[in-house]
């Protein structure tokens, strides 16, 4: 039977997807990979049923608890989808998105599952659709799940996005203060800059808020949905502290790298406000 002795000490850079054992043994997989209950099944090659006879291909399962981890390619909608995002277009992002989760579910507490990366970007593509409701449901679900230290953090920084737009700031300030001191991933800090900034907007702090809203051109502007929540925002604290020159540079600077956002399209209003107050500044008195 010289199938499985061989199969098991594959390495991992021939093959796209294998099993790697607790004991170094490595199996290559193919899409067959399924999991029933404490089980993970593939089919491999078998010898014949008796010598002589042509080999045949057979089911094999082994136990989760012997697995270390799972090495899977990624899948190309961890491309396509941010960029979906990216133009706003959720909906689309979320037609991929939700079969890929569902192929994905029973292998998603595993080490090497893609499950809680994929189901990271759900948690975008509802929160630009506004379908606040189910965001917190699906990030303790990726807390429960997650295979990296930050995935619960990046969930918890939009289940904060979602009470900000719920007008729940009470509860969405504490969380986004607790990601920015936890997490060092900059698209995570971002999203929770954008929570802080819009929480002490409310406050009517606005050097607060505008110090979280600069720190996403700073850090992480390659997010453009972001990047014009963070610009707007900025615009607007630094018309309330009456620096209108810097409001300027901020709003027209957010029409320039973000042409086509939601937040481009309120640029005019905020710039007539401004020069409402730079009118009335210039009466004489």
């Amino acid at each position: 039977m010289r199938s499985l002795a061989l199969l098991l000490t594959l390495t991992l850079a021939a093959h796209a997807q294998s099993l790697v054992f607790k004991d170094g043994k490595v199996l290559a997989v193919g899409k067959d990979l399924r999991r029933q209950g404490d089980m993970l099944f593939t089919l491999v090659e078998l010898s014949g049923a008796a010598p002589g006879q042509p080999a045949r291909t057979g089911e094999v399962g082994y136990a989760v608890a012997q697995i270390a981890r799972l090495e899977l390619p990624p899948p190309a909608l961890l491309k396509t989808a941010p960029e979906l995002l990216a133009q706003g277009k959720a909906a689309e992002a979320l037609a991929q998105l939700d079969p890929a989760l569902a192929n994905q579910v029973t292998f998603r507490d595993l080490p090497g599952s893609w499950w809680a990366e994929t189901a990271l970007l759900k948690l975008r593509a509802l929160n630009q659709l506004g379908r606040e409701a189910e965001v917190e449901p699906l990030a303790q679900q990726i807390s429960t799940c997650a295979v990296h230290p930050d995935q619960p953090r990046a969930a918890q920084a939009q289940v904060a996005l979602a009470l900000l737009r719920k007008g729940q700031t009470a509860r969405a300030l504490p969380i986004a203060v607790i990601v920015l001191k936890e997490s060092k991933e900059p698209a995570t800090r971002a999203v929770a800059s954008v929570v802080k900034g819009g929480c002490l907007m409310e406050k009517k702090d606005w050097e607060g808020a505008l110090l979280a809203y600069l720190k996403v051109p700073v850090f992480f502007p390659q997010d453009k949905l972001l990047l014009a929540q963070a610009l707007l925002g900025a615009g607007r604290a630094q018309f309330e502290l009456s620096d209108l020159e810097a409001a300027k540079g901020t709003l027209n600077e957010l029409k320039k790298v973000c042409a086509g956002s939601p937040e481009a399209e309120q640029v005019e209003a905020e710039l007539q406000k401004i020069q409402r107050r730079e009118k009335a500044l210039a009466e004489p008195k």
